[in-house]
């Protein structure tokens, strides 16, 4: 669970019940689906939505058209180079 603007969102919160002759996962994509859509939705600079578990920022946001997930690999983070101070961990059309 994470704080966004006074808002209490759960992340990747397991799936209870099963649908699809017990496919779980499809249960839990579409949770992981509505709590991007809710987060998004939050957001005052609506191309990124920074969260960070304490060391690590992780960033999910829309760039050239594509849904994206990055993260930070130094202090510089989302400021410094891409492959050298964040990366790109998911990039989807």
């Amino acid at each position: 669970m994470i704080a966004v603007h006074g808002w209490m969102i759960n992340i990747g919160v397991m799936a209870r019940k099963t649908v699809n002759k017990g496919d779980t996962g499809l249960v839990a994509r579409t949770a992981i689906n509505d709590n991007f859509t809710e987060l998004y939705s939050l957001s005052e600079i609506p191309q990124y939505f920074v969260m960070t578990d304490g060391t690590t920022q992780w960033r999910i946001g829309v760039r050239n058209g594509k849904c994206i997930r990055d993260r930070t690999l130094t202090a510089t983070g989302f400021d410094g180079v891409e492959d050298d101070d964040w990366e790109n961990i998911i990039e989807e059309s």
